[in-house]
């Protein structure tokens, strides 16, 4: 088996482990109830750019297998929506719809996007060093 390095092409295995690291590390959302199924595919027409997205309809957090070219993106993703999957995007959207704001809802300043950044950019090397090195 090789070793895996931060700049490893990832795989659906490596996203799975990582899927497992965030059940262990942040536990279910009080907000979106059960865990979020995880797909690990290539984009459509919808998600295509993306690098991975929560959807709280569906509670699916899906990373894009083309976007993510290394395990340390794949990692920093993974975390990025498992945040989301803890916030509370509903009511978030529906604040930023009667503020006449949702086209800016998710943009770099959007609090929501400041907090899944931060928190992926905290955690994402010791995840790494847990389950990769």
């Amino acid at each position: 088996m090789t070793k895996k390095t931060k700049h490893s092409k990832p795989r659906k295995p490596d996203a799975e482990k990582v899927y497992w690291w965030c059940v262990e590390k942040y536990g279910r959302s009080k907000i979106n109830g059960s865990y979020p199924e995880l797909e690990f595919k290539q984009p459509d027409y919808l998600t295509e750019g993306l690098c991975g997205e929560y959807d709280y309809i569906e509670n699916t957090i899906f990373v894009n297998r083309k976007e993510n070219k290394t395990i340390i993106e794949l990692i920093d993703t993974m975390i990025h929506e498992w945040t989301h999957y803890h916030q509370p995007i509903r009511s978030h959207l529906q604040k930023m719809a009667k503020e006449g704001k949702l086209h800016r809802a998710f943009e770099e300043k959007d609090p929501l996007e400041i907090e899944a950044r931060k928190v992926a950019r905290r955690d994402r090397s010791k995840c790494f060093k847990e389950l990769f090195s």
